[in-house]
């Protein structure tokens, strides 16, 4: 059991961390919070490069898996997740940091990766893009993991990808490659500047997980619920289980 006790998850800010391990998620939150780059995230040392380093969630498998789009509140929720305990946590910036991923990312979408643990590997949990596309495959590789589906109104999740991840798209690079293939020409069709299009394409993603899987084993947090989204995981998450091994 991960964290047994919602209150004292709350209370410590880090169930199942050292308090070096919890400062470090603190340092790494603030960098987030002034607008540090992913890339120069990881590299200055966010919580998932900590623990892999030291070796920690080593022959663990994925606990939770994030089936929400990105600009969804992912990155608050990755933060959230390690200072629980469940660290460390896939996120595209693991890409950043991981360029070899990219490969295996391209090889998933073409149905060719030979079994999830190539990149989960070590990893209690995964959030944002490009894990999202696969949240159903990676549901049924791990049936004890919990689904957390972050949501926000689809106006103001549009604005907020096309100001930013959108900007990614055109980049000749192997990570460019990727998430236009995942993101761009596969979730979205290459019509993402269609507004209608990809509104659709969010609300019908949002629905079918809602219908695929089962309530006892999903979390729907709404970024509209509040600024931060771990104490929402840290005082309801237990009533599902999220945080049950």
């Amino acid at each position: 059991r991960v964290a047994s006790d919602a209150g004292t998850a709350q209370t410590n800010g880090a169930s199942g961390l050292s308090r070096g391990a919890a400062d470090d998620a603190r340092r790494c939150l603030h960098r987030q919070a002034i607008g540090t780059p992913l890339g120069e995230y990881w590299r200055a040392g966010c919580p998932s490069r900590i623990a892999m380093e030291a070796g920690e969630g080593r022959e663990r498998m994925l606990q939770v898996i994030g089936a929400g789009f990105g600009r969804t509140g992912t990155f608050t929720l990755k933060n959230a997740l390690e200072m629980l305990g469940l660290s460390p946590c896939y996120h595209m910036v693991e890409v950043f940091g991981q360029p070899s991923h990219d490969g295996l990312w391209t090889q998933a979408a073409d149905g060719r990766l030979d079994d999830w643990e190539q990149i989960f590997a070590g990893y209690r949990a995964t959030v944002d893009w490009p894990a999202c596309a696969f949240y159903a495959s990676l549901a049924e590789r791990y049936p004890e993991a919990r689904v957390i589906l972050t949501v926000r109104d689809p106006e103001s999740w549009y604005r907020s990808a096309a100001a930013t991840i959108l900007r990614s798209a055109d980049q000749d690079s192997p990570g460019g490659r990727m998430r236009r293939r995942i993101i761009w020409d596969g979730a979205f069709s290459g019509r993402f500047a269609d507004k209608e299009h990809a509104i659709a394409v969010f609300e019908r993603h949002n629905a079918e997980v809602r219908m695929r899987v089962p309530g006892d084993r999903l979390l729907v947090y709404d970024v509209r619920e509040g600024a931060g989204c771990w104490p929402v995981i840290s005082t309801s998450s237990n009533r599902c289980g999220i945080l049950s091994a």
